[in-house]
């Protein structure tokens, strides 16, 4: 669905079609160079005003509407020839006539060129934007697992990130962004709309000159012309240029405060969206919903107010349902941060001596599963045979022969998650270990470095992008953890490295997700997943 579809709904049992604006709204996804022509519009007005020396300034650079609306100015107003026009002008006469069709058709507004979007699944858009307004700081690996979740399609980190940014919604997080993307949004649903509209302006070829301004049937020309007579106009000839026009002062200080943010878009009358009278469920219950279904999926609506303990209508419950489809959902999905699992049981001193670690289990794993060194990592040893390297931060490599012999990739190919059983020897989990070991806080402070040395160590040498690792982090559950701990725990047995007789569960096991404010007072469990994993052999038992 895109801005440029209509849909038959049901509203209150009567059937008819309208212009659905909630999903018009919900599609406006930006590219990159839709990102920078709006985002530079505020500073070109800016520019503009200072070299006019006027308040309200009528041309700026780089909007190619005002080029069209005074080449046809000039053309059926003035009634000058097109090979003149076109000629000043640098453009051929087909585009003239484009202008014309556009102007014909739409009246001025035709003259507004669209800007680029992105095709986006409507239910992944609106996923998003309700994730945004019940948690505010939840992140976007989370939100890429509801929607695999759902089955929405096309659910990739980048484009939830593209439609967190057009919306606003972008790493501050700041109230003045959501109100300009939001002002943006509207405007951009706005234009469409009008331009769809064919055959409401009364212009006709053979009278240019008298049917060119069509303020009646035109209210965009009527506030451009208003603005451009503005621009040149002293300043004690506002009121009566306003009052020519027809114009409240507080609506023109409304529009002025419009056009400084968006350029000529801000003079497009906004199309307001129908309210309805039905009540409406919260974001942060409609998203409890959510996961509830997906944990649970034998909760029917009447089993998920029972459950959640709802004083509302079962109807309310069942729109929820039928949005998202989670009638559909037959097998349980894991979700984490939602209900806290049951703490497993730690191996018994039977178990515990008769079990072998992966290493000592699989120890041709490197050849059998077919892994290979990474490529850049290959290339780079090659260099070191004639080419010298400096290396700041040595400790990551020393300490990388003795985390091999401790077996971790054999254990991840074994008990980790499927998406880290790739075809290399290296991963990102591993690379995360040692950003740890060599004393990097955090992944950010590690990426802004640029020494080498950890990536070395781990057996790559490019830095893999920082939303690689929280999608890598993402795909571990504890049932994970657990395993890879008692493996870690036993080769240090078979090395000779501490004399344990069973594996005790310590906090670092708990299952809850310390990311969510309401878990934090159940467990004391650090929030990165890899120094859990690193961190867990406190738990021996010493014999």
């Amino acid at each position: 669905m895109t801005i440029e579809h209509y849909k038959y709904v049901q509203i209150d049992g009567v059937r008819g079609i309208y212009e659905h604006f909630i999903c018009f709204h919900l599609t406006v996804v930006f590219t990159d160079s839709t990102f920078r022509t709006f985002s530079i519009i505020p500073a070109l007005v800016r520019v503009a005003t200072a070299e006019q020396q006027t308040q309200t300034p009528y041309r700026y650079k780089n909007e190619p509407f005002f080029q069209a609306y005074d080449a046809l100015f000039r053309i059926w107003k003035k009634r000058e020839s097109q090979r003149k026009v076109s000629a000043e002008l640098g453009i051929g006469r087909d585009t003239i006539r484009g202008w014309e069709e556009a102007f014909l058709r739409h009246g001025a507004i035709g003259f507004l060129r669209m800007p680029s979007l992105v095709e986006v699944d409507s239910r992944l858009e609106r996923l998003v934007l309700l994730v945004r307004q019940a948690r505010p700081k939840t992140g976007s690996a989370h939100i890429l697992t509801l929607a695999q979740a759902l089955s929405t399609p096309s659910a990739d980190i980048n484009l939830i990130c593209r439609i967190q940014r057009s919306h606003g919604y972008g790493q501050r997080q700041d109230e003045t962004d959501l109100a300009f993307y939001a002002g943006l949004q509207k405007i951009l649903v706005s234009v469409a709309h009008h331009q769809r509209g064919a055959g409401q302006q009364k212009r006709i070829l053979g009278q240019r000159a008298e049917t060119f301004f069509d303020f009646n049937r035109d209210p965009f020309q009527h506030k451009v012309e208003l603005f451009k007579e503005l621009s040149s106009a002293p300043s004690r000839q506002v009121r009566p240029l306003l009052q020519r026009y027809g114009i409240h002062s507080t609506r023109f200080y409304e529009l002025r405060k419009r056009y400084l943010q968006y350029g000529v878009w801000g003079l497009v009358d906004r199309v307001h969206t129908p309210r309805r009278k039905a009540e409406k469920i919260c974001a942060e219950l409609e998203l409890k919903i959510i996961e509830e279904r997906l944990t649970h999926p034998k909760l029917s609506t009447r089993k998920m107010i029972k459950t959640l303990k709802l004083r509302c209508s079962q109807a309310n419950v069942q729109k929820i349902y039928a949005r998202w489809g989670l009638a559909g959902i037959k097998q349980a999905v894991p979700v984490r941060g939602v209900v806290s699992e049951p703490v497993p049981d730690p191996l018994s001193a039977q178990e515990f001596t008769n079990t072998l670690s992966a290493r000592a289990r699989f120890p041709t794993l490197l050849k059998e599963a077919s892994l290979k060194v990474h490529g850049s990592f290959k290339r780079f040893v090659k260099t070191l045979s004639y080419h010298r390297v400096p290396i700041s931060n040595p400790g990551a490599i020393i300490i990388a022969p003795f985390l091999e012999q401790l077996g971790i990739v054999e254990a991840l190919h074994t008990y980790g998650p499927p998406a880290l059983r790739t075809t290399d020897t290296s991963n990102d989990i591993l690379l995360n270990v040692l950003r740890i070991v060599a004393g990097f806080p955090t992944i950010h402070s590690y990426l802004l470095n640029s020494d080498h040395s950890v990536a070395i160590a781990a057996g790559r040498l490019q830095h893999p992008g920082r939303s690689s690792f929280y999608l890598n982090l993402d795909d571990f559950r504890f049932e994970h953890l657990q395993k890879l701990r008692n493996d870690l725990a036993l080769r240090a047995r078979e090395l000779n490295l501490i004399e344990g007789k069973e594996i005790a569960i310590d906090y670092h096991c708990d299952p809850s997700d310390s990311r969510y404010p309401r878990d934090k007072g159940q467990s004391k469990s650090p929030d990165s997943l890899p120094y859990t994993f690193f961190q867990s052999a406190i738990g021996i038992k010493m014999g």
